[in-house]
């Protein structure tokens, strides 16, 4: 199975997690640039979809 391209992203983070476009564009280019950022993302989908619990970087600045 391949990884969302940058549409495939983007869509996840507004549809799912209720991001704004501008947040949601910034992340999508950023998930979809290398692997390990999409290894990132394939973590994030995996909590519940709540707003809260999504917030701008909460679970992407935990990969650092």
């Amino acid at each position: 199975m391949n990884p969302p391209s940058f549409f495939g992203w983007y869509e996840i983070l507004r549809t799912r997690h209720h991001w704004s476009v501008l947040l949601s564009i910034r992340y999508a280019l950023w998930l979809a640039r290398s692997p390990n950022n999409q290894e990132a993302g394939r973590k994030c989908g995996s909590v519940d979809a709540k707003p809260e619990n999504h917030g701008a970087g909460k679970c992407i600045s935990a990969t650092h």
